[in-house]
């Protein structure tokens, strides 16, 4: 019940934060399925105690335990289908599906104790001293249970760890697929393959981003493996022996009392739930640990003036300081990087004044695994040609302010690849420049950045390096 709770209020929590960090089929699943498990321990603390003291009928505690368990493995069967649905087949999100989920979850439950309910198989079992169905050891209370609750459960979990080794197999090779492959490196065709290469790497990203989610997601269909095996294993067991085994009983017990726990580990494992913390986090740093920049701040500073800006007091600001700023200096959250292939053959008459046509934003639905929340750009081909200058590669980055759009120039630099979180302003303070010194220069421009407090939503606003 508490592992439930802490999911349910997490989760509320984290809706009431931003909406977009729990918009995935799986969490609101996960919702529904910590949902049942409060449901279930609820109604059988209260029906068991109610029934033996007031000694009422026992269809609702047999309905109650039976149903809701019934639902809690329909409804993790559902994520399995969504993982193969959107994984496997590759087929993009219908929200209209996603209704199906809960409509056959609930309605099948509750199918599956109406019918014992209608026809009186429900009672109080003297064999095991509690409401079960009945008659106690018959061969047709044998079949009432298997039909409505053992066989169930086998053909869920059957069907979940089956989408699990298939899920599993299609990211081993994958993975084994995005090892084997490699952006082009001919110099010669590097004209040619420049717009392909970055495709690659951004697809590269992508799918790496989608693998991470899904490897999370199927943490969710293996919990019923772990909960009701113990469980199906000692009734099997009790009824070929016609004895009871207090070791299978035990596990049993111990298993249909955990789903909570298990699934509110699965849950803490998600990455939505990573995402939401470094979000906070980094809203914090933003409200109590960065400057308040004004206006008047020369963009061309190599870092703010730290005396202009005092520590503030007070015990948020200290926490942030103290708690949240410790690791921010090497958070890939914090900086930005570009990649810089020098390319002699490059056309000289595209300038990086063309940078915000160029800008190319991915925002599909957070229901959809594959959404990419990044702003890729590429940069043909700088102001300035190969032979114009002999100065050193520090001296051939420079900026410039035009319209209040602050633009990275280049010269002699042919392709760029900037990967940049969509939903962030950046102000550039410092740049390094890392020189390798064979034939094809490679630059790294590194740009440490300072978030600002205020938010841009990705699907209103798209800004080409806007600071």
């Amino acid at each position: 019940m508490v592992a439930a709770s802490v999911v349910i209020i997490f989760f509320l929590l984290m809706r009431w934060y931003d909406k977009k960090l729990v918009d995935r089929v799986s969490l609101r699943l996960n919702l529904a399925i910590s949902i049942t498990d409060l449901f279930s321990h609820i109604s059988i603390v209260l029906f068991n105690f109610l029934a033996y003291k007031y000694h009422i009928s026992c269809n609702p505690v047999v309905a109650g335990c039976v149903g809701l368990s019934n639902q809690y493995v329909f409804f993790s069967a559902a994520i399995a289908f969504n993982l193969q649905y959107l994984f496997l087949h590759k087929k993009p999100f219908n929200p209209n599906i996603e209704k199906w989920y809960y409509i056959l979850s609930i309605g099948l439950s509750v199918l599956s104790v109406g019918i014992p309910v209608a026809a009186g198989r429900y009672g109080f079992d003297e064999a095991q001293h509690s409401c079960w169905y009945t008659p106690s050891g018959s061969t047709v209370s044998l079949i009432w249970e298997f039909s409505t609750l053992e066989i169930p459960t086998i053909i869920c979990i059957v069907y979940c760890l089956l989408i699990v080794v298939l899920v599993g197999l299609k990211l081993w090779r994958e993975s084994a697929e995005m090892d084997a492959q490699t952006p082009s490196q001919n110099v010669a065709d590097r004209r040619r393959s420049r717009s392909s290469d970055a495709e690659f790497l951004r697809q590269q990203k992508t799918r790496r981003t989608i693998n991470r989610v899904v490897r999370r997601v199927l943490l969710y269909p293996l919990v019923p493996f772990i909960t009701q095996t113990g469980f199906i294993v000692a009734q099997i067991d009790m009824y070929v022996t016609s004895s009871s085994s207090f070791p299978l009983n035990v596990w049993g017990v111990i298993g249909k009392a955990s789903p909570g726990l298990w699934n509110c580990i699965a849950f803490m494992l998600d990455p939505a739930v990573a995402t939401a913390l470094s979000h906070l986090r980094r809203d914090l740093i933003a409200k109590y640990g960065e400057p308040n920049l004004k206006p008047t701040d020369s963009f061309f500073a190599a870092k703010p003036d730290p005396s202009a800006y005092p520590p503030r007091a007070g015990f948020m600001p200290w926490f942030v300081r103290k708690f949240l700023m410790a690791s921010k200096k090497t958070s890939d959250d914090d900086r930005m990087f570009l990649e810089m292939n020098y390319d002699p053959d490059a056309d000289d008459e595209i300038g990086m004044a063309s940078l915000g046509n160029r800008l190319v934003h991915k925002h599909a639905s957070s229901d959809d695994i594959t959404a990419d929340n990044t702003i890729v750009a590429i940069l043909p081909r700088p102001i300035g040609s190969p032979g114009s200058s002999e100065t050193s590669p520090e001296s051939s980055l420079g900026s410039t302010l035009d319209g209040g759009n602050q633009w990275i120039r280049a010269q002699s630099i042919g392709l760029a690849v900037i990967h940049l979180e969509a939903n962030w302003k950046v102000r550039i303070f410092s740049i390094t420049i890392a020189h390798p010194g064979h034939a094809q220069l490679t630059l790294i421009v590194r740009f440490t950045v300072a978030l600002f407090a205020s938010r841009v939503d990705p699907q209103k606003e798209i800004w080409p390096l806007n600071v």
